[in-house]
């Protein structure tokens, strides 16, 4: 019974602490979270290198990949 009358807080603190180190783009909620990354590319510009977004969550447009220093493509859907 405390177990549960605890687990509610807890929880509530969380959640207040993701928005908090979060951010909110185009209604849904992005982790702030930032890649390693060395530049991205989209569909839009080619194969310009553009300033890489923190991850795929915030990336505005679809279709873009960011690529991390370590060579590994991410590609954002």
């Amino acid at each position: 019974m405390a177990a549960t009358k605890l687990a509610l807080p807890v929880l509530v603190l969380l959640l207040c602490g993701l928005m908090v180190n979060g951010c909110c783009i185009k209604g849904r909620f992005c982790a702030a979270v930032c890649l390693n990354a060395a530049y991205m590319t989209c569909k839009s510009t080619g194969d310009q290198h553009l300033e890489p977004a923190c991850n795929c969550c915030v990336v505005a447009k679809k279709g873009c990949t960011i690529y991390l220093t370590s060579g590994q493509p991410m590609k954002c859907t």
